[in-house]
């Protein structure tokens, strides 16, 4: 049995190093995305025209505003003048006819007769509604911008030639994200701490921060350090996207209150990030001492004592 020793790394420097890794990979996406993979699509697929064809769908519901140039579509809203704020009337007077129309259209007037009923905000006089006095202004926007959406999830999205432009849509859109993202991750995070000392990303690397194993020393192998940055990207970032970011923050809570620093990939992979130091330089009390149970064939590569160790640190 071998003891290994090492700088605790500073939770500043692992952080910033997290952070500069996910900042690049970001960016580098982004730019993908934007002036390759978007493109190439528009040129090469029928993505700009399934695009136009939904979002003009959503425009015609009369409902909606959309910007096909920022991709984007939102509720449409009554015009400010003069400063003036809008009352309850003017919300009225502004959407309730566009909200008939669209329901009167597709059938379903019936479900938005029921709707304003149990709104409590309407008198309904033989089939003919008006707005009761005093109502407050917000209430009444409120009730038209639910009653919208409402409309657009329980219609608009069931009809079967909207399912098809959204369905192909975002076929195409993970298709995008997927070429845009997964490149820059791959290769900042699995590629590179492949061939680099230490299982360094440049983020690391900036930092003068490396990754040891608990099992096998200051020499990483090619799989401990695969299933090690395969866990960042998998469960620190990927799925980070569908638990709004919990898992990305499990990390880093971990690294932080952790004494020797290490995150739930580090626990995982049975790994330590530490500061390349000489430790002839470094306080007692910033020394991890690990027992390292693996034989080595050259064991000057794993006992601090070695010269190469001490100026290396791994």
């Amino acid at each position: 049995m071998r003891v290994l020793e090492m700088k605790r790394p500073s939770r500043i420097r692992r952080i910033v190093a997290d952070l500069f890794d996910l900042v690049l990979s970001l960016i580098i996406s982004f730019l993908l995305f934007a002036f390759v993979i978007q493109p190439i699509y528009n040129t090469v697929t029928d993505y700009k025209k399934v695009y136009k064809d939904y979002y003009t769908a959503i425009e015609k519901t009369g409902l909606y505003t959309c910007n096909k140039d920022t991709y984007t579509c939102n509720i449409i809203e009554p015009k400010v003048t003069n400063g003036e704020k809008l009352t309850s009337s003017d919300y009225f007077n502004y959407y309730e006819g566009r909200v008939v129309s669209y329901y009167t259209t597709k059938e379903k007037l019936d479900d938005y007769n029921k709707i304003r009923d149990q709104s409590g905000l309407f008198i309904n006089n033989d089939g003919t509604y008006n707005l009761k006095e005093g109502v407050n202004a917000n209430k009444v926007r409120d009730f038209y911008i639910t009653t919208i959406k409402d409309a657009k999830a329980k219609i608009f999205d069931k009809e079967e030639e909207n399912i098809k432009l959204a369905s192909k849509l975002n076929n195409y859109s993970m298709l995008m994200v997927s070429f845009s993202f997964i490149p820059p991750f791959t290769i900042f995070y699995i590629v590179l701490p492949l061939f680099m000392h230490g299982g360094q990303t440049l983020g690391k690397k900036l930092f003068n921060l490396k990754v040891c194993s608990i099992k096998e020393g200051f020499e990483l192998s090619k799989s401990t350090i695969l299933l090690r940055q395969a866990l960042v990207v998998i469960v620190g970032h990927f799925i980070s996207l569908f638990t709004f970011g919990i898992s990305s923050l499990a990390f880093l809570i971990t690294a932080i209150f952790q004494k020797e620093g290490r995150s739930i990939d580090d626990f995982l992979a049975s790994t330590i990030v530490y500061e390349n130091v000489d430790l002839k330089d470094v306080e007692k009390e910033d020394i991890i001492t690990v027992e390292l149970d693996k034989k080595v064939n050259n064991e000057n590569k794993i006992e601090t004592g070695s010269t190469e160790n001490k100026n290396d640190n791994c």
